[in-house]
């Protein structure tokens, strides 16, 4: 399903920025991400993924841009991206 693309969104950025050695990075933003997701700030939580991709020199998901117009999609999108964030980093961190 959706849930699952959303998922392996984040798990791709987490990837990303394990490669780049910046997965420090990742409980910041995923405390940022959250707090987004908790008040339904669509355009913050908007600001950080899109600096993110354009960190990195990736493309930016339509589907992402899809969930911005709804609200139910949009915490959907949001909540299964922080947890493939989330996944990838702590399977990382239980091999160290």
């Amino acid at each position: 399903g959706l849930g699952d693309v959303y998922k392996r969104q984040g798990e791709e950025i987490a990837n990303k920025l394990i490669s780049e050695n910046s997965e420090n990075k990742i409980p910041s933003l995923t405390y940022k991400l959250l707090s987004c997701l908790r008040t339904e700030d669509v355009h913050s939580f908007m600001n950080i993924i899109l600096r993110l991709y354009m960190t990195y020199s990736l493309e930016v998901p339509s589907l992402l841009v899809k969930a911005l117009n709804e609200k139910d999609l949009f915490l959907a999108y949001g909540y299964s991206f922080v947890n493939g964030l989330l996944s990838k980093y702590t399977s990382q961190n239980n091999k160290n």
